[in-house]
């Protein structure tokens, strides 16, 4: 095994075999962390949603972290919205995004189009706006933002749509892109076909 591809495997933080479509529910109004939610969008109670699952790897502790994702859907049975969590087994939330149409597109050299979209991940523990964090100790990455980008990613790209990077990037959201920053766009997980793996 090639050294970047030694790199690639021990940094992919989710378990891609877990990767599952559930069956599809309504939306029941926010949970109790919408407040705290980065979004311009807030699905209409009774609206439809697709359901995702997949799980997050700790790279030190093995610890096994469900994430779970939803296709919030408008009445044309597209996306307006996609919202990505990762729990612990106990079921503490232990960060969220929310990925919504690309409103961001002055101060950027991306020029966006209407299945461009941005989110924002946040991860408790490693934002200064997290109120569990007063003191804004920043904890060390493992690897929750980029899992959340690689499920809401590969989420998107079911649907046509692609994850691109935000005009208004934190230093820590900047670092997270340079991998990606020369595609332009967040790159869905793929099997060895080359195809979406929840195809």
């Amino acid at each position: 095994m090639a050294l970047e591809d030694a790199w690639t495997f021990l940094k992919a933080p989710i378990d891609d075999t877990s990767l599952t479509q559930e069956e599809d529910s309504r939306y029941e109004g926010p949970d109790r962390n919408a407040a705290i939610v980065h979004t311009g969008f807030m699905p209409e109670i009774g609206t439809n949603q697709n359901n995702y699952k997949a799980n997050f790897i700790h790279p030190h502790t093995e610890e096994v972290f469900p994430m779970s994702g939803r296709a919030h859907l408008g009445e044309d049975g597209k996306p307006n919205s996609i919202t990505v969590m990762i729990h612990d087994k106990d079921g503490n939330e232990h960060g969220r995004a929310n990925f919504h149409p690309w409103w961001e597109a002055e101060g950027t050299k991306y020029t966006p189009d209407e299945d461009d979209w941005t989110g924002g991940p946040r991860v408790w523990g490693r934002d200064k706006h997290d109120d569990d964090n007063p003191d804004f100790e920043i904890h060390p990455p493992v690897g929750m933002g980029s899992a959340m980008y690689d499920f809401a990613s590969t989420i998107a790209d079911k649907h046509g749509i692609r994850v691109v990077p935000s005009a208004m990037r934190s230093k820590q959201a900047k670092n997270m892109w340079r991998k990606h920053e020369d595609k332009e766009h967040w790159p869905p997980l793929r099997n060895d076909k080359g195809r979406n793996i929840l195809a």
